[in-house]
């Protein structure tokens, strides 16, 4: 599944760089979204969190959570893409990292949701997975 999940947002990256270059220079709103993320900045740089605690939100702690929110409910093509300069439309080193560190930790964020979701259904309803498998093997073997 992570290699399904790398594969597909490399090709996404692709094609959101080259539809970019070669055609529409917003074509699906990052650039838009990087904006709107420098002037929320720019209020945040002015909130009590900010002040008072050294996180500048052009620094590197800010980068760090923005990377790790963006890794937990985004795919890795958009924390990828809106963590890069504006208007960079090329894979640089960092943002190689960036995007697979964000498969790993999107990949294993998800695969802890399911199996917590498995062990809860299982721990509330013992012998669910007999039942499944039963109604399964049935379904296709009509």
């Amino acid at each position: 599944m992570m290699f399904a999940s790398f594969l597909i947002c490399v090709i996404l990256i692709r094609f959101y760089d080259w539809v970019s270059v070669h055609w529409i220079r917003d074509a699906l709103g990052f650039e838009t979204l990087k904006e709107a993320l420098e002037r929320f900045q720019t209020w945040l740089r002015k909130q009590w969190p900010f002040k008072y605690f050294n996180i500048k939100p052009n620094g590197l702690s800010f980068k760090v959570l923005a990377f790790f929110y963006l890794s937990v409910f985004f795919d890795p093509m958009t924390c990828t893409v809106l963590l890069r300069p504006q208007g960079k439309h090329t894979m640089g080193r960092s943002d190689w990292a960036i995007f697979l560190l964000s498969v790993i930790i999107g990949n294993a964020v998800w695969g802890l949701m399911v199996w917590t979701g498995v062990e809860t259904l299982n721990a509330l309803l013992p012998g669910i997975w007999d039942k499944v498998a039963v109604f399964l093997q049935e379904l296709l073997h009509r």
